[in-house]
């Protein structure tokens, strides 16, 4: 008799609860939601199998994801084989590693990790591709890394620019370099790396120029440092350094000239005086006159010629 009433209490015990998870599979339906698109149910199925689904729906769609697990497992150890709730299991664990990798990624983001964020979706992306919240997510955070790689490009750019107009090319390369390890295909910094060689390659040409100019006014070949500053403009046309080097050796070679041609004019004068002075003490007074007057047409403005001329015509006229 005992054991015959404890049979009657599990029986009754059995029948409630299979009484409770009936009617609360009928009042508190989610709705498609997480039950969409899982297998059709089997025509033999369990009602514990169908109580406990509705249960761990009902659990999962109030938030109560590690509890709505739960109850599947206990519906999977009546009816291990279950192709609905083995489904749904599979369906709320990637529902909630998905919000676990949001919550991760996102925290990442906001504490300035954001390529360790991407990573992280990206990697989830590959086991849940269609997820759609990750979707978006990954989508956001590769925005947020091309705005932030266009003000770093912007920044390099300007400090490229700023160190070679300060004449610091080597540096405002590696700027232009970082910047195309960003976004290496760009034009317009493709353009600015030609730009900034061009002109170091340019200053290095010209620095070497200046140095061979100097070279030669070291030597006193003052011709061929102004040969060599001429020969460097027509390389270099609007080079202020040479241009200026140019007209400071074309002057000082013209006052060179100048100063050379005077000392010869005044050494010519000086001789033809003397040849002058030497016929007159032989008495070739005419011959005199003729050396003085031939003096006289290439320097008519000598007055020291023009006073030894007027001396031997008064001495002729004398005599």
């Amino acid at each position: 008799p005992a054991l015959l009433g404890w049979i009657t209490v599990v029986v009754l015990l059995l029948g409630a609860a299979g009484g409770i998870f009936y009617s609360l599979s009928q009042q508190s339906s989610p709705g498609p939601g997480i039950l969409a698109g899982l297998p059709a149910a089997a025509p033999d199925r369990p009602r514990t199998a169908a109580n406990f689904e509705a249960l761990a729906a009902e659990d999962f769609a109030q938030g109560r994801i590690s509890r709505s697990l739960e109850l599947i497992q206990l519906g999977l150890e009546a009816t291990p084989e279950d192709a609905r709730l083995l489904a749904l299991r599979t369906r709320i664990e990637t529902r909630r590693d998905t919000e676990q990798m949001y919550e991760t990624a996102t925290e990442r983001a906001e504490q300035g990790d954001v390529e360790g964020a991407l990573a992280l979706i990206e990697g989830a992306l590959k086991d849940i591709p269609g997820e759609p919240r990750l979707r978006r997510l990954r989508d956001g955070l590769r925005a947020k890394i091309r705005g932030e790689q266009r003000q770093r490009v912007a920044q390099l750019v300007n400090e490229a620019e700023a160190l070679s107009d300060k004449g610091d090319y080597d540096a405002g390369l590696a700027r232009v370099d970082a910047a195309l390890r960003l976004t290496p295909d760009d034009t317009e910094l493709l353009r600015l790396q030609r730009r900034i060689k061009a002109t170091r390659a340019r200053e290095q040409r010209v620095a070497a120029r200046l140095g061979q100019i100097k070279q030669l006014q070291a030597d006193g070949d003052l011709a061929g440092a102004l040969a060599e500053a001429r020969s460097g403009l027509k390389e270099d046309p609007n080079d202020a350094a040479l241009t200026k080097t140019r007209d400071r050796l074309a002057a000082e070679v013209a006052a060179r000239d100048a100063a050379q041609a005077t000392a010869e004019r005044e050494q010519r004068i000086v001789e033809l005086l003397d040849q002058a002075k030497s016929l007159q003490a032989d008495d070739d007074f005419a011959g005199a006159v003729t050396l003085v007057q031939e003096g006289l047409e290439r320097e008519p403005e000598d007055a020291r010629l023009t006073a030894m001329r007027d001396e031997l015509s008064a001495a002729v006229a004398t005599r």
